[in-house]
C-alpha cells in the first residue's frame, strides 16, 4: 500500500464487500446466470487490484454504473468522474471540487499563500441572494486567508475561476475564452462586504476597499472541452505565485497529471 494514498485499501475493501452482496443478491433473485459473467469478472478485478497499485486499478477497472469510489475531503469520486479527465471530456463538479481541495491542502503544508476554496455550488447560490450563502463560511475566517478560490460554471457549460487575493484587496476573474463576467465579480465583492459586517470587523469593508478585474493576459483555449482544466491550472499556478506560462498544447499532459494527483490524493508540486 502506498504511503501517500492510505485510503485506497479501505475503499477497495468496501467495493469488494458491495460486489459480494451483489453476487449473493443475484443468486437469491434467480438472475445469477444472466449476470454471472459480468459480476464474476468484476469481482476478480477487485481482488486483483488489491494486489496492485491503486493508480493502475483506477485506470483499468471495468466501468460500471457506480465504479470505484474514492472518498476525500467529503467528496466521492467514482470511475465516471475519473473518466471526465480523458481527452475531449468536460470536467464535472466532483473533479473540480476535489482538485481545489488538493490545492488547499498543498497550501497548508509548504510555504505558500494560505488558500481557501469555495465549491462549485457557491456562485449559483450567491447569485440568488446573499442569504443563501451567509452561513457557508461560518467555520472559517476568510479574512485570515491569503487567497480564496471560487469556481464559476457559466450557464452550466463553461468553467472559469475567480480568485480573491486578500493581501492585494483584488478579485480577479480568469476565463480561457476571455469573456468578462462583471455580475460574478460584483457579487463576490458584495459577499465580502456582507461578511465583514456579519463578522463585525473593526472597519467593515466598502465597495472601494476591493478592486475587481477581468484578467486579460491569460492562456486561451482553442477547443470547447478544456475549460475545466484551464480553470484548475489558473488556480494551481496562481496560488503558488507562478506565472501562467501554459497553453492549449499542455492540456493532454495536465489531464494525465490531474488524474494521477487525484488518485494519489495530493498534488505533484
Amino acid at each position: 500500500m502506498e504511503k501517500d494514498a492510505p485510503w485506497w485499501n479501505d475503499s477497495l475493501e468496501r467495493l469488494h464487500v458491495t460486489t459480494r452482496r451483489r453476487l449473493n443478491k443475484a443468486k437469491r433473485d434467480g438472475i445469477w446466470e444472466e449476470y454471472r459473467e459480468s459480476l464474476t469478472s468484476y469481482n476478480k478485478e477487485i481482488r486483483k487490484a488489491k494486489r496492485k497499485n491503486y493508480r493502475e486499478f483506477c485506470e483499468s477497472i471495468v466501468s460500471t454504473s457506480e465504479g470505484a469510489r474514492l472518498h476525500m475531503y467529503g467528496i466521492s469520486i467514482n470511475n465516471a468522474d475519473i473518466m471526465t479527465l480523458t481527452k475531449n471530456s468536460w470536467l464535472n463538479d466532483n473533479v473540480i471540487n476535489l482538485y481545489l481541495n488538493l490545492i488547499v491542502a498543498r497550501s497548508q503544508k509548504i510555504t505558500l499563500p494560505r488558500v481557501y476554496a469555495m465549491n462549485t455550488f457557491f456562485v449559483p447560490s450567491l447569485l440568488k441572494g446573499y442569504k443563501n450563502v451567509s452561513r457557508w463560511t461560518r467555520h472559517v475566517d476568510i479574512f485570515k486567508e491569503d487567497m480564496i478560490l471560487v469556481p464559476v460554471h457559466v450557464d452550466n457549460v463553461h468553467w472559469c475561476m475567480a480568485i480573491i487575493d486578500m493581501s492585494k484587496n483584488m478579485i480577479s476573474y480568469y476565463d480561457s475564452f476571455n469573456i468578462p463576467n462583471p455580475t460574478v465579480l460584483n457579487a463576490l465583492r458584495n459577499f465580502l462586504i456582507e461578511q465583514s459586517l456579519a463578522r463585525k470587523l473593526e472597519t467593515p469593508l466598502t465597495l472601494k476597499d476591493f478592486q475587481v478585474q477581468h484578467a486579460t493576459n491569460v492562456p486561451r483555449q482553442t477547443n470547447t472541452s478544456d475549460c475545466g482544466v484551464f480553470s484548475c491550472m489558473f488556480a494551481k499556478y496562481i496560488t503558488r505565485n507562478k506565472s501562467l506560462t501554459f497553453s492549449q498544447k499542455d492540456m493532454p499532459r495536465f489531464r494525465k497529471q490531474m488524474k494521477r494527483e487525484i488518485t494519489n490524493g495530493r498534488l505533484d508540486q
